[in-house]
């Protein structure tokens, strides 16, 4: 098996590892806020008039909902950090044999 062909199993590998780590703990992940609502929350006890400047334009329908998208937004990062590595690797590759 050849070096790049392995850093791409490696890269599939952990792709498939996040997601199904993610939609596993859907349930689990889903009882913490995010920084933004503790930020607010904070800020709110702190002065009680405060308004958020903005409201979301769209929130998921459930917790899990929400927690999928962040797996979905792994997979895509994961994926294009694996791109990156084996495009250095081919390009390395390539630079050794001329």
């Amino acid at each position: 098996m050849t070096k790049t062909k392995r850093i791409t199993l490696w890269v599939g590998i952990a792709v498939v590892a996040a997601v199904l780590f993610q939609i596993g703990m859907a349930d689990t992940l889903s009882l913490f806020d995010g920084t933004d609502d503790q930020s607010v929350e904070v800020i709110q006890q702190i002065d009680a008039s405060f308004e958020p400047i903005f409201e979301p334009f769209w929130e998921p329908g459930s917790d899990k909902a929400e927690t999928l998208l962040f797996a979905l937004q792994t997979l895509i990062g994961v994926g294009i950090i694996g791109a990156y590595i084996i495009y250095s690797e081919k390009r390395k590759k390539a630079k050794a044999c001329k």
